[in-house]
């Protein structure tokens, strides 16, 4: 009997230890979301902004948890701006732009206002095609990887000669070495957007699980980060909005951090809203969207 009851008593303190896990791991879930369509640099909105001086983590706006920093964003115009200067050059003398979007809005004013200013483009698959309809002249990156794409196009651009070509530091000199001695070009401008990932496993259609997984992205987000930390040499654009001001930029020959970090943040927002989709989405496929959660994604 004693061995029963001890037996019992071991089960109920592991429920109990399960419970409070998951409430754990839930409520530390809840206080990293982002939600999946969060606007980035967008204008103002009162019951947000007028917050904007509170030290809460979140600030909840209709039906969703926004990120203080994202309110204090919202405040900001939407779109990013620079002062006109001067022609400005590129610290490697070879200027490469490489882009790769989901969403090809206004790609054709990017490439051919790039291609105007002496950059060369390298891009992949559909946007490739895209800008070489618009005129405008690409190298593939099957031609600086010298590896074509596979896995059903899983991986792209997972190699040295993108990401080493984006990372390194132009004034450590062995960066710079270790790029020759590779021969790796530097990237000065990344241009990238991610799978619609959020509006695929929402549309009313539905989507089989197999499906949504092949909708994660993982090249787009890892070019988007690597740019994003090395932004002190690496233009990083994931909003069409930004075209103008980018050209703008390249235009001048005087840098501005400001407008560096502005773009770095907003990359990295970008990516942790992409995230926050995709973590969401995997939550419901895994719990089935459980009660305690009902009421925030209602």
């Amino acid at each position: 009997m004693l061995g029963i009851c001890g037996a019992a008593t071991a089960k109920s303190a592991t429920a109990t230890t399960t419970i409070a896990a998951t409430t754990s791991a839930a409520a530390e879930y809840l206080r990293y979301r982002i939600p999946p369509a969060l606007p980035l640099l967008q204008r103002s909105t009162p019951s947000c902004a007028s917050r904007s001086q509170s030290n809460s983590i979140l600030c909840v706006q209709g039906h969703g948890n926004y990120l203080r920093s994202s309110c204090r964003a919202m405040a900001e115009s939407q779109t990013l701006s620079v002062s006109k200067n001067e022609p400005q050059s590129s610290a490697s003398g070879n200027k490469l732009a490489l882009i790769s979007l989901s969403d090809k809005k206004d790609l054709a004013f990017l490439g051919t206002g790039l291609q105007d200013l002496g950059y060369t483009i390298v891009s992949t698959g559909g946007t490739a095609s895209a800008l070489e309809s618009a005129g405008v002249s690409v190298t593939k990156v099957e031609q600086l990887t010298r590896f074509p794409e596979m896995l059903d196009g899983r991986v792209k651009t997972l190699h040295p000669s993108i990401h080493g070509g984006i990372l390194a530091k132009r004034d450590q000199n062995h960066h710079m070495e270790a790029l020759e001695r590779y021969r790796i070009g530097t990237f000065d401008i990344v241009v990238v957007n991610l799978y619609p990932f959020y509006d695929k496993v929402t549309s009313s259609r539905g989507i089989e699980f197999e499906d949504g997984i092949e909708n994660i992205d993982i090249g787009g987000p890892t070019m988007i980060r690597a740019a994003a930390k090395n932004h002190k040499d690496v233009l990083v654009i994931v909003d069409s909005q930004d075209y103008p001001a980018l050209l703008e930029f390249l235009k001048g020959n005087q840098d501005d951090n400001q407008f560096r970090k502005k773009l770095a943040w907003k990359a990295f927002q970008h990516v942790a809203s992409y995230d926050s989709a995709v973590s969401e989405w995997l939550w419901k496929q895994t719990f089935g969207g459980i009660l305690l959660f009902s009421c925030l994604w209602s």
